[in-house]
């Protein structure tokens, strides 16, 4: 877990671009969706991962559980009837919670270009064209990309 916290500790922007940084950059969009996934998945798995072993340490402690380790209970039954069902909720909270910084992290990395190539639709490959002022002046409909990400924040 020292290593969860670290990952918890680090800021995620810095985490990802030296991730992608050892990555090649010029790849397939499908094989770049791919990296962008596993590296998104590499940064933010720390989080869920501590809390679900709170859940997990709180849940062998409880009543129940010892009693029906005293009863003889296997660990794999234990896990399976009384441990993982209170991890459910916390795993789906979880990834209610972190799919919107999820798709943000994505959104960040196309619109440094370290994400999905062009070709591909992205959020971060949409909004990469206002970083020129002449389209932030000239073109206001650029701006919808923009308009659906910030229920988002």
């Amino acid at each position: 877990m020292r290593v969860a916290e670290l990952f918890v500790a680090l800021p995620w922007l810095y985490l990802l671009l030296a991730l992608r940084a050892f990555l090649p950059l010029s790849v397939s969009p499908l094989r770049a969706f791919f990296l962008i996934i596993v590296v998104v998945g590499a940064v933010g798995w720390a989080r869920p991962a501590r809390l679900v072993r709170g859940v997990v340490l709180s849940a062998k402690e409880r009543d129940y559980v010892r009693a029906a380790r005293g009863f003889g209970a296997k660990n794999n039954y234990l896990l399976q009837r009384h441990i993982l069902p209170q991890t459910a909720s916390v795993i789906l909270t979880q990834a209610a919670i972190l799919v919107p910084q999820f798709v943000l992290a994505e959104m960040t990395l196309s619109f440094l270009g370290l994400g999905v190539p062009e070709p591909v639709a992205s959020w971060g490959s949409l909004l990469a064209s206002l970083q020129q002022y002449s389209v932030l002046v000239s073109y206001w409909w650029m701006y919808m990309p923009a308009l659906a990400i910030v229920p988002f924040f």
